[in-house]
């Protein structure tokens, strides 16, 4: 029994089958996270250690090296990249998109577990966590106070920070212009030695009177009790009086050679919100996690903290959210999904005038909508902008398959069939064509399963929610068509306007009719035509622009600034200020939120502008004007580096920059790296299209080298180890024990006054005590060299490396034109044995996508000839049908170039659904000439022109649907929509030039190949090649 039989035969059984769907697809769709795109980031493992006070190369040597060296052998790294930085190493792990993120940080776990006894023994660390360092924050939080800055930070510390990390999927919380309490305890050396002290003597003295220590347990009459030793200062003042040693029984308090001050600690960032000094909180989400579930948990507790540290005068206030971005994308989506069903209705609805056969079309959006949330659910997927466009695209494809299963039955029902007979005759005869429309949609998806990488994941998506909703409708065609119809399909009076659209209708048939008469006796014309249209289309393929995405306008961007090396944070600080000054005179500025020393380092020489805009339909100028604008206004700034990239929304947030163009350089010596990588830096200088050029490279910082003597202080007895520990002491400062006071322990940090700390000459003077007690200078042991070295070292998948970024002017280059170009600088550099470059970020997305698309674009063209020729029985037909894909690519492509707009990976995706779509007619128009022809035995051209003519309004009506479902994404100008609309544009014009084409080739091919199959020509062929390849193996073996 056929499946439209069935439903007309227990109408209340299908009933609910299909009402099950609809059902689950509401819970579903209740349940459904909210993201901007499929969940793409690599499960990330971040490792950092401290070794405080040593240089990068040390960093890189002791523990850099060996913690790579461990966690290189797991399974499945895609990335392997490390910072060696002063007295900091981080190593940053980046899995391949199937590994579960808990497994491998137990695996880091472990791997490190194994070699820490290999690492310097006062190594702090290693600490491991389960986010990417680089990731840029998903939400940006300032606090503002009239309090000191030490209490505020402590109050922001325990109050609000505290919460929020318990937070699930909260990654790392970031304080940005904190300073917490500190005790110093600052020593003069020139009084040390006159008491015959060394700094070692005052740290041991501290500590023996600043204790609290446990002793053990005792009984008593069958009673435990635990014995402790209570011996803190319960304050400052008291440090001063602590004895640090006694000389001729004269005993020396701390007071004599120095002094405890209550303070805080140095300030080494800062953060502003339109000029105010604050404290910010830069809050991640751990590799993953949904932005909008995280952001909505929390900005519910910070709601609350807002209500509760009101009576402390502590305002909280969010400077940068990334998850009211993503909402506004997809309820834009959401909005293009339901105003375009409305004009597919109004189509169909325009066609059949008729409001019950319209109802029962219409039925088959909800079902197929809603019933695919419910797979959409059991496949892990969210509502997303991709999965919510490809509904949208497929809105009109959705009622597709109902309006040819409808048209037929009203066909039927007017050749006198009663309601029941029409439905269950006619669904049956268009069922295998509407099966092969269906099965050619979703065939041109089953490629995705072989795609890798991030943009495997994108199409992923939207190919099994394209897929799945085709499927639905498919089975509502064939269920709630014939069922609805065989009930509420009644012979109707006929208004005037009922008649003046048939005759409208009426006359278009036969203008097409005498057009079809026209084209079968010039057909060699015909065919001329069709394939110059289509070598045109590969003439504009050439001038198509390729980037990866285009630029979409989010209402913010970053300006990035670098000073000089050497500059103080009060010196950047001026510099940011003159910067803010000269952006916020710009009318389109919302506000700005600025942070110095918020980078991975801390670097107090580096500032970040968030330039929040005001919303689109509140200004005139565009993201990329302004941008433009401000990179030409600080072009002459002298002051500092100035650089103005897009806000990265890849990690989720506001404060990171994306730049349109990066790669790497890898190699074993920095010198050589630097080198190679200024004189590319100086061909993308000349040339035209490149700005904001930065090559990660610092510049040398000047350090002085402290040179041990070994044989020098072996004879003293003073082990190298003191040496450093007594400098990182003295210099940087040691924190020896800490101080609770009010139920908060604050750190006392000991270290020389600033006296001697601001002249490096002061350094050979310092003294040591050997087992002997005699002091000794340290200029006896050492030899003090100065040089310059780099702040920083590079690393990537073991090897050291370079990365130059750069933004482009996309009116003179576009990626895809960058990366050639860069490629040939480099086939002119011709590197050295032991150095390659490789693309990164964007363009290396870039690279991996096009491949991977035009693989599944050949790869889906061959399964649709496939699903045609399992169809038609036949290895002849599918060619003809599949004429219209090269017809479509015509308009496709012509649209982009009319609308001056580029071919990236959006436009691929609906290049690939075209190929499915544009099929459909073909398959309807071929399918009945087949039966005429064939079956009903009519004259060849007549079966052509008939079948053209009956087929003429499903193909029309099928059409528009999708044209004017797809409208509102091509005309789209809300959030996001810079990157949906060539995609609807590139379908929308593709199928408007394929259905043209195609109700004129496609026949004319036909009666084309009939004449051939008449004269037995294929049969022919495929003999004469036979007989040839056996002549040819005959001769072979002899």
């Amino acid at each position: 029994m056929h499946l439209s039989d069935l439903a007309i035969k227990r109408p209340v059984f299908m009933s609910m089958i299909l009402l099950a769907f609809v059902l689950f697809g509401f819970i579903a769709f209740r349940t459904l996270g909210v993201d901007l795109y499929p969940k793409v980031d690599f499960p990330v493992v971040t490792i950092v250690s401290t070794l405080p006070s040593a240089d990068p190369h040390t960093m890189e040597a002791t523990v850099t090296e060996p913690t790579e060296e461990a966690v290189s052998t797991l399974d499945s790294i895609e990335n392997l990249r490390s910072i060696s930085a002063e007295g900091v190493s981080q190593v940053i792990i980046e899995f391949n998109l199937k590994k579960n993120i808990d497994i491998a940080f137990q695996e880091v776990q472990a791997k490190l577990a194994s070699i820490r006894s290999n690492l310097p023994h006062d190594l702090l660390g290693p600490i491991i966590d389960k986010y990417n360092i680089d990731a840029v924050p998903i939400l940006s939080l300032i606090a503002s106070s009239d309090l000191p800055v030490d209490e505020l930070t402590h109050l922001i510390e325990t109050e609000v920070k505290e919460p929020l990390k318990r937070i699930p999927h909260i990654g790392q919380i970031k304080l940005v212009g904190e300073r917490k309490h500190k005790i110093w305890l600052r020593v003069d050396p020139k009084q040390m030695e006159g008491y015959g002290l060394t700094i070692q003597d005052v740290e041991q003295g501290i500590k023996t009177h600043h204790i609290d220590l446990p002793a053990g347990r005792m009984t008593k009459n069958s009673a435990e009790f635990l014995v402790k030793t209570k011996g803190e200062l319960f304050s400052v003042e008291s440090f001063n009086d602590v004895i640090i040693a006694q000389r001729n029984g004269v005993p020396i308090p701390f007071r004599a050679i120095g002094k405890a001050e209550a303070g805080m600690e140095e300030e080494r960032s800062s953060a502003t919100f339109n000029g105010t000094s604050a404290i910010a909180l830069m809050i991640g989400k751990q590799s993953g996690a949904n932005t909008v579930e995280v952001a909505k948990q929390l900005k519910k507790i910070i709601k609350q903290l807002q209500q509760d540290l009101k009576s402390k005068k502590i305002r909280l206030e969010i400077t940068q959210d990334n998850s009211v971005f993503i909402e506004k994308s997809v309820e834009e989506v959401r909005f293009h999904l339901l105003f375009g069903g409305g004009l597919a209705i109004l189509i169909v609805l325009l066609f059949l005038r008729n409001l019950r056969s319209t109802f029962v079309c219409a039925l088959a959006l909800p079902t197929a909508v809603i019933g695919t949330f419910a797979f959409m659910s059991y496949f892990d997927f969210t509502q997303n902008v991709m999965t919510l466009l490809a509904l949208s695209l497929a809105i009109g494809l959705l009622i597709d398959d109902a309006i040819v299963v409808q048209e037929n039955i009203i066909r039927h029902l007017e050749k006198g069939y009663s309601p029941l007979e029409a439905s269950s005759v006619a669904t049956r005869q268009i069922a295998l064509a509407v099966l092969a429309t269906t099965l050619s949609v979703v065939a041109v998806f089953i490629p995705v399963a072989f795609m890798k990488g991030i943009v495997g994941r994108f199409f992923y998506q939207f190919g099994v929610t394209v897929s799945i909703a085709v499927l639905i409708s498919m089975l509502v065609s064939f269920t709630l068509n014939p069922l609805f119809s065989s009930r509420l399909l009644t012979p109707s009076k006929r208004g005037a306007l009922y008649q003046f659209l048939e005759r409208l209708f009426q006359t278009i048939e036969r203008g097409y009719a005498s057009l079809l008469k026209v084209s079968l006796k010039y057909k060699k014309s015909v065919l001329s035509l069709a394939l110059l249209s289509f070598l045109f289309s590969i003439y504009l393929f050439g001038h198509l622009r390729f980037e990866f995405a285009p630029v979409v306008d989010q209402s913010e961007f970053s300006v990035s600034l670098k000073t000089p090396l050497e500059s103080s944070l009060t010196q950047t600080k001026g510099v940011v200020k003159d910067v803010e000054g000269r952006i916020r005179n710009y009318p389109w500025v919302d506000y700005l939120f600025s942070t110095i020393g918020a980078d991975r380092l801390g670097s107090v020489n580096k500032a970040s502008i968030y330039v929040k805009m005001l919303p689109k339909e509140k200004r005139k100028t565009s993201q990329r004007e302004a941008m433009a604008r401000i990179r030409n206004d600080l072009s002459s700034f002298s002051l500092a580096h100035c650089t103005v990239s897009t806000a990265e929304r890849g990690a989720g947030g506001g404060q990171g920059k994306a730049t349109d163009l990066q790669f790497e350089i890898c190699g074993p010596s920095i010198e050589q790296l630097s080198l190679i990588s200024e004189r590319v830096m100086k061909k993308m200088k000349e040339a035209k299209g490149y700005v904001d050029i930065e090559i990660s490279l610092e510049a040398e910082k000047p350090q002085i080298n402290v040179m041990i003597n070994r044989a020098a202080a072996a004879d003293a007895g003073i082990s190298p180890f003191l040496i450093a520990s007594t400098l990182k002491t003295a210099i940087g400062g040691s924190d020896i024990t800490s101080l609770k006071k009010d139920g908060v322990r604050d750190d006392v940090t000991l270290r020389f006054s600033q006296e001697f700390r601001n002249d490096p000459s002061h350094i050979a003077e310092i003294l040591l005590k050997n087992p002997a007690g005699k002091l000794i200078p340290l200029q006896d042991l050492v030899t003090l060299c100065e040089e310059k070295g780099p702040t920083q070292i590079n690393r990537s998948n073991k090897m050291r490396q370079v990365t130059v970024s750069a933004n482009l002017i996309h009116s003179q280059k576009v990626l895809g034109e960058a990366l050639k170009e860069i490629t040939s600088f480099f086939a002119q550099e011709k590197l050295p044995d032991g150095y390659r470059f490789k693309f990164s970020g964007a363009a290396i997305m870039f690279q991996d996508s096009f491949n991977n698309l035009f693989f599944a674009l050949g790869l889906a063209v061959i399964l649709v000839y496939m699903v045609l020729a399992a169809q038609f029985e036949s290895l002849i037909h599918p060619f003809i049908i599949m004429l219209t894909l090269p017809l479509s690519i015509v308009g496709a492509i012509g649209s982009l170039v009319i609308f001056h707009m580029t071919m990236s990976i959006f436009t691929m995706i609906g290049i690939i659904m075209l190929m499915g779509l544009v099929t459909k007619n073909g398959i309807l128009l071929v399918d009945f000439i087949n039966t005429l022809y064939h079956k009903e035995k009519k004259e060849r051209d007549e079966a052509i022109i008939q079948a053209g003519k009956f087929r003429l309004r499903p193909i029309l009506m099928t059409t528009l649907a999708v044209v004017c479902g797809m409208l509102p994404i091509a005309l789209g100008k809300g959030a996001g929509s810079e990157s949906r609309s060539p995609m609807a544009v590139a379908v929308i014009g593709g199928l408007i030039t394929s259905t043209l084409l195609t109700l004129v080739v496609i026949p004319v091919v036909y009666a084309l190949v009939e004449d051939l199959r008449k004269k037995k020509f294929f049969m022919t062929f495929f003999f004469k090649k036979i007989r040839e390849s056996v002549v040819f193996l005959k001769k072979e073996n002899a």
